[in-house]
């Protein structure tokens, strides 16, 4: 049968011919892009994303005119650097790039291409191409050198054929070593997985070969693996569902095969895992001419049947007048996934114009919010078709903190989070990882070996006063990185704390006010600087301060002496006639009086400590050699005398 021909009957089992023919006799605009190397798409009929924007623009100046496949690459701060449909490969001023035609690979495969840079070369990208149909050209590759054409890129190897036949299914991972990359492909009528290692030795063109799971014929879909690296899912248009695999990016083994509907009861086609690698999206239906549904999987659920059970329906559309299609899914950047949608009833269908979106992939169900209509790609349109791209996983900044206590001034104790998993401390054991360990750095080196520890809770004795950064690195497996989480720490003097020792009398109570820290604990319970009490006998309290964001705290003690007064039966005719303020007071003491007369000062114990004169008006006394404490103050006038207390506080 001949290439034409098994395209041609590709579209008409799936009800595209019109479509196909149509859009083949029709010219479309350009596109461009700039971001990080996975954020410039250039897919579909001229249709592109900058997803270095946001939200995401539509860029319209690409040059593709394909239903499905291909692929694009940006340098690593988001220049556009090429893009190809799998037969021409365009340069970032969407002119064919020199010796650019002619590649083997086919417009209508599944997934076409896939770009990947050399490790260890900044110039040197491997297109990798497969063919459609039965796969006459099967899997090849070609090396683009950007060093070449003034910096437009030349293609210097083209076309060297890897094996054939190969089924329309291409995906890229990095390998454990956080280096290297996976290039996974299937067989055509086998059950073979083949895994090519490309390292900075270059390709290595002996695969490794894993016979698991369904044998697959001429059979259109996605193959993804998982962002983790530790999965593998594999979409069959026409024969069966989708089928989910482990994956060792350590050694490119596949394993494990599970159905994913056993009933074969959804036909599947574009797959996407989510950032996180716990939920797996699917799009489909019921029969090859009605994909027009987006499944998910929680690949957390429990066993393998718990999984299969998990299947939820998180999109279907109101209406089906014209019929939609849904057709590559790809997770992008910002952690969202797209999703091409097409029409097979009308290319004029403005539904063929915008991408979805699922805009949360890590949450469970409907949560994950997918939106129907996202990025308007007007005039240009995706049909089923997202460029492919490997997902390099990294190590991370955790959102995770730890926790840091102060022992004494320098030395402080450290608590790690609860950490399991790879991702999150709720990531589940499928996502294949596993906590290896851990690795303080204090951000001391003046301590020379003892700037580290490996321990989940260590102390550590700074060398002095100041600011630290200090480092927790969390190891994982093979293939899960790292996570690092970093805080300053303010190693600093103690905050001096000033409170005072108060006597009061029986059946009083009395605020305890404290200065000198920005936070304060009273007694392990308040946290207020003033702590009221009414002890009814003499009481020790503790307090704690500190200062921010300086941990190291100072502790003191107050005693609250509990006294029988002499002078208990306070009173006042009339306030108007004699008062005294501030109270407590500190400095001075001020006595308005209405009267002449004269006035004597107490201790709390009946010791007096000053008689004198009260003129009318104003008076004032000096309390610099008065003890914190309670005093009375015994006033005579005409009208009368009366009994006041007061409090001096320093």
């Amino acid at each position: 049968m001949k290439k034409h021909a098994i395209i041609t009957n590709f579209i008409a089992r799936i009800h595209f011919l019109t479509i196909y023919i149509i859009l083949l006799s029709i010219a479309f605009p350009h596109q461009q892009h700039s971001q990080n190397e996975n954020s410039k798409w250039y897919f579909g009929y001229s249709a592109g994303v900058d997803l270095l924007t946001n939200p995401p623009l539509s860029l319209n100046n690409g040059k593709t005119h394909t239903p499905e496949g291909g692929a694009s690459i940006a340098d690593s701060v988001g220049n556009l650097l090429f893009y190809t449909s799998a037969d021409t490969i365009w340069n970032k001023a969407h002119v064919i790039m020199a010796n650019g035609t002619g590649l083997m690979g086919h417009q209508s495969s599944s997934q076409s291409a896939l770009i990947i840079r050399k490790p260890g070369s900044s110039t040197l990208y491997y297109v990798f191409t497969t063919d459609s149909g039965i796969s006459v050209n099967g899997l090849r590759y070609s090396i683009v050198d950007m060093s070449l054409a003034a910096g437009m890129g030349s293609v210097t190897v083209k076309n060297i054929l890897l094996y054939k036949p190969c089924a329309e299914k291409l995906a890229g991972t990095m390998h454990c070593n956080g280096r290297d990359v996976w290039i996974v492909s299937h067989g055509l009528n086998n059950n073979q997985f083949k895994s090519y290692l490309l390292s900075t030795n270059g390709l290595n063109n002996t695969p490794v070969i894993s016979p698991v799971g369904t044998s697959n014929g001429w059979n259109p879909g996605q193959m993804k693996i998982s962002p983790t690296g530790k999965k593998l899912a594999v979409a069959y248009c026409l024969s069966s569902p989708a089928q989910l695999f482990d994956f060792d990016n350590s050694t490119g083994i596949v394993s494990n095969s599970l159905v994913l509907v056993p009933s074969n009861d959804f036909n599947s086609y574009g797959l996407e895992f989510s950032q996180d690698g716990s939920k797996l999206y699917c799009s489909g239906g019921n029969t090859t001419t009605d994909f027009n549904q987006i499944v998910q999987w929680d690949l957390c659920a429990g066993n393998s049947q718990a999984i299969q059970n998990s299947r939820q329906i998180i999109f279907f559309p109101n209406t089906v007048n014209p019929p939609q299609l849904i057709g590559s899914l790809q997770l992008s950047p910002d952690g969202k996934i797209y999703v091409a949608r097409g029409n097979n009833m009308s290319i004029l269908s403005q539904v063929n114009r915008f991408l979805g979106a699922i805009n949360n992939p890590n949450a469970a169900g409907i949560s994950c919010n997918y939106t129907d209509s996202v990025i308007n790609l007007n005039p240009g349109f995706s049909f089923l078709s997202l460029p492919g791209m490997v997902y390099k996983r990294q190590g991370t900044t955790s959102p995770f903190s730890f926790a840091a206590d102060s022992l004494s001034c320098l030395t402080v104790s450290f608590t790690a989070p609860v950490l399991q998993g790879n991702s999150s401390p709720s990531a589940c054991s499928s996502l294949g990882y596993s906590l290896t360990g851990i690795i303080w750095d204090f951000g001391d080196p003046m301590s020379q070996n003892n700037n580290s520890s490996n321990i989940s809770n260590p102390t550590h004795t700074f060398t002095g006063f100041g600011n630290y950064t200090v480092q927790l690195k969390v190891l994982y497996s093979c293939g899960g990185g790292t996570q690092t989480i970093s805080q300053v720490i303010n190693v600093g003097p103690p905050p001096i704390l000033t409170v005072f020792n108060p006597t009061i009398c029986t059946n009083e109570s009395i605020n305890l006010i404290a200065n000198g820290a920005n936070s304060y604990t009273w007694n392990n319970t308040s946290n207020s600087p003033t702590l009221t009490v009414s002890p009814s006998v003499t009481t020790v309290y503790s307090l704690t301060g500190e200062s921010a964001p300086n941990i190291c705290k100072a502790k003191s003690t107050v005693t609250v002496t509990v006294s029988e007064c002499l002078k208990l039966n306070t009173y006042l005719p009339s306030s108007d006639l004699f008062n005294i303020y501030p109270n407590p007071a500190t400095n001075l003491l001020t006595i308005e009086s209405a009267h002449s007369g004269f006035m004597i000062v107490y201790s709390s114990f009946g010791l007096k400590i000053i008689e004198t004169d009260v003129e009318k008006g104003s008076n004032h006394i000096q309390l610099t050699d008065f003890q914190p404490g309670v005093y009375f103050v015994d006033y005579f006038q005409k009208s009368g005398r009366g009994t006041l207390k007061f409090v001096v506080f320093k």
